[in-house]
């Protein structure tokens, strides 16, 4: 009986380490396999070789399409073909950019102003007992009930 102990403890250890030994296999298997993070491994570690390698990769690129393509990537320059009223046209839109970009906080603070105006003698009818005290404190609820129906809350 005592054997029988022996034996299973020793077979559940070695099965505990065969486990553990696929486990890291399957992991080494699985970081082999993984391409995206072994190209960032090596571009961080041989970075002074990637860029320089990157840039003539550019180039060789852009040459082989202009030899493809027949033409050269120089041509006319956009603002040359377009029209006066075109060109005008994109100032124009430019600038209302500009100046809405400078004008939209002062739009954004009258807004809110507004909105805080218009609601709020709506979330605090009068008659209620609001925060700045111009209720009174003894209001009835049915008296509080209508102001809310009346300010078109309920």
């Amino acid at each position: 009986m005592v054997e029988i102990d022996r034996r299973k403890a020793a077979l559940i250890a070695e099965l505990a380490i065969s486990r553990g030994e696929i486990r890291r296999s399957v992991r080494a298997c699985e970081d082999s396999l993984d391409l995206v993070s072994r190209v960032r491994k090596n571009v961080r570690s041989n970075l002074k070789f990637w860029l320089p390698g990157a840039v003539l990769g550019g180039w060789v690129v852009s040459k082989l399409l202009t030899l493809r393509l027949g033409r050269s990537p120089r041509g006319p320059r956009p603002f040359e073909t377009a029209s006066a009223s075109g060109r005008s046209a994109g100032w124009l839109i430019s600038l209302l950019r500009v100046g809405f970009d400078l004008i939209r906080p002062t739009i954004l603070e009258m807004t809110t102003d507004w909105l805080a105006r218009k609601y709020s003698s709506a979330t605090m009818p009068s008659g209620t007992g609001s925060a700045s005290g111009t209720g009174s404190a003894s209001a009835k609820p049915a008296e509080a009930e209508r102001a809310y129906t009346r300010n078109g809350i309920v």
